[in-house]
């Protein structure tokens, strides 16, 4: 019989919220080696992965399911997202 963890929602929410970074770096990646087809593929992946990410933390805060993890994911989840990060990077930039 498996036992799941009372914070299993937001330990999801969060390897989401990692696995959303990790594709935003891919992503990152193939664009600057030229592929922009398969980068906005991506972008697109993550900017999904990091709703869901932002929403399964939230639930976890809600649920008292992981809260410390469903932070961790939501704010991840934020800032990983590429319209968010696009903005923020631009700002930095002056632009």
């Amino acid at each position: 019989m498996i036992v799941a963890s009372r914070a299993a929602l937001g330990i999801a929410a969060f390897l989401l919220a990692v696995a959303t970074v990790v594709v935003v770096g891919v992503g990152i990646s193939l664009a600057l080696d030229g592929q922009y087809l398969v980068s906005s593929l991506l972008a697109y992946a993550a900017s999904i992965m990091s709703v869901a990410s932002v929403i399964a933390g939230l639930a976890a805060l809600a649920l008292s399911r992981g809260r410390g993890w469903g932070v961790a994911a939501v704010v991840l989840g934020v800032l990983a997202n590429p319209l968010v990060l696009t903005r923020v990077l631009g700002w930095a930039s002056g632009s």
